[in-house]
């Protein structure tokens, strides 16, 4: 008997790539809200365009939630900003992790686009959307930054799901 396959898949759509792409080569603010390296929302501004990045959890067929990176026009929302960066956005890559593992006779292949780096003239800014029904992402800001990728670190961001992976990775998918 053949084993049952459930496939989660929740990647930007075109219409979000399209629209980050509108800001490379262009000058961009960033702002957020951080609170011990975590935050809601990012908020990216170009001229009179804002775009807000939330991680909105969906519930999946299994009956638990998955984060889900979101790029809205139109979010009521308000924070009190405590981090804010003018710059001129060189480059976006999305992160994306693959998950595959095995419960109660079910194959699950997930691939989902957990967060974004963006590189600027003055300094690079990486969000990733955590596993958690708050919609948290952990935001990192400075040079050079390095998009955590090890085995470990993995499991630790997917623990909730399983505990005996397949298989684990993390990509980065430039955006061109």
């Amino acid at each position: 008997m053949e084993m049952k396959t459930n496939k989660i898949n929740s990647t930007l759509s075109p219409k979000d790539i399209d629209r980050l792409k509108g800001f490379i080569n262009s000058d961009i603010s960033v702002f957020s809200e951080i609170l011990d390296e975590e935050t809601v929302v990012i908020k990216l501004q170009h001229e009179d365009t804002m775009f807000f990045v939330t991680n909105e959890p969906v519930e999946q067929v299994d009956g638990d939630e998955y984060p889900v990176l979101s790029i809205n026009t139109n979010l009521n929302f308000s924070s009190t900003d405590n981090f804010t960066l003018n710059a001129k956005l060189l480059s976006i890559t999305l992160i994306r992790d693959k998950l595959c593992w095995e419960r109660n006779g079910i194959r699950w292949e997930v691939v989902i686009d957990v967060g974004i780096k963006i590189v600027t003239n003055k300094k690079e800014i990486v969000f990733i959307a955590k596993d958690s029904v708050a919609g948290l992402m952990v935001f990192k800001f400075g040079d050079n930054i390095k998009v955590p990728d090890s085995e470990n670190y993995l499991k630790d961001q997917w623990i909730y799901k399983s505990d005996e992976f397949i298989s684990l990775c993390r990509e980065q998918v430039p955006i061109l």
